[in-house]
């Protein structure tokens, strides 16, 4: 009896690990069978550390990539030219019904299955699907990036939160074709000065217009955009990322021991956040160049702060999407020229 409950088990784990892997997969795949069905062009698609993209030409290309912590996989996908035609829902709520499909097959067959470990295998592969489709599609306050249905219930809150997803999945397709912050035109990260600062697409407009003038050379104008989102109520990826690139002005941009005092402050607030100090220590060149200058000015370790610059510049070419690359590029040639 031991036996058998102990083979029911071991086939029970096997369908959980192969609902993790290709409940994933599935995830993913959503989007994209989901995007394109309502004319959405496809940017990229990763799992885990393998990345697709298709270039100018159309050529489909596989690499490594640097992609984010904690993030299995990630399908990158471009709207409709006009924003009029905009159709955001099912694309992001697509992975949630291919999980919720994939586990309701699941269940099906579980039922006109007469083979106990089979059966055990489909209950595992089929929980887990339906688990990750349910903590795709609930919104949770305090996760660390917001997930798909947190992405679809903020954008339907405004026109100015739609428009800020649009722009963010707009920006991110022209990018990735070399496209960097300053060839937009001036009005592309609009905002009419009466934004939602406590929504993360409304506020991340701003932060893509002070990395626009960061990117120009304007740093007085991109610093003072960011200070518009310094006591927002946002997920820690977008408040992580504001306080970070506060802090890179403060030390990097602007002399003085008034400067460096008020920087100290920011990330002395956030020393009990863990999720905070998990975005400063990531490994991933979009957030190296912040942790190098903490690094350098803040901990005063130079050395310690030219090899995480090194690191950085070796990792930056694996974002395989040039625009990125420039925005990274260009920090860290900045910090490097300060030390």
């Amino acid at each position: 009896m031991r036996t058998l409950f102990d083979g029911l088990m071991a086939v029970y784990l096997l369908g959980v690990l192969a609902g993790v892997f290709l409940g994933v997969i599935f995830h993913e795949l959503g989007h994209l069978f989901f995007g394109r069905l309502t004319g959405y062009h496809f940017v990229s698609f990763r799992l885990l550390n393998r990345l697709w993209v298709k270039d100018n030409e159309g050529k489909m290309t596989a690499s490594k990539s640097a992609g984010l912590s904690g993030i299995a996989g990630q399908c990158l996908m471009s709207p409709c030219e006009e924003e009029r035609e905009f159709r955001f829902v099912l694309y992001n709520l697509g992975s949630i019904l291919a999980n919720a499909g994939a586990g309701a097959a699941a269940a099906v067959l579980y039922v006109f299955t007469g083979n106990a470990y089979i059966r055990m295998a489909l209950l595992g592969f089929g929980l887990v699907n339906l688990l990750l489709a349910a903590l795709s599609y609930i919104p949770y306050k305090k996760a660390f990036i917001p997930n798909d249905g947190a992405n679809v219930r903020e954008a339907r809150k405004s026109e100015a939160a739609e428009h800020g997803l649009y722009v963010l999945l707009k920006a991110n397709a022209e990018m990735s074709k070399g496209k960097i912050m300053t060839d937009f035109p001036e009005g592309f990260f609009r905002s009419d000065g009466s934004a939602d600062i406590n929504n993360y697409l409304e506020a991340n407009l701003i932060m893509l217009r002070s990395a626009q003038l960061e990117e120009a050379g304007m740093l007085q104008q991109s610093y003072e955009e960011l200070l518009q989102l310094e006591n927002a109520r946002l997920p820690v990826f977008y408040s992580g990322q504001i306080t970070l690139a506060l802090m890179f002005h403060e030390l990097v941009y602007f002399e003085g021991a008034e400067w460096t005092t008020r920087a100290r402050a920011r990330i002395e607030a956030r020393t009990k956040d863990k999720n905070f100090q998990k975005l400063l220590k990531m490994k991933h060149p979009a957030f190296m160049p912040f942790s190098a200058a903490k690094t350098a000015f803040l901990d005063c370790e130079t050395d310690k702060a030219r090899e995480q610059i090194d690191k950085a510049r070796e990792l930056t070419a694996a974002l395989r999407n040039p625009g990125q690359e420039h925005t990274v590029t260009q920090l860290l040639d900045r910090l490097t020229a300060r030390l």
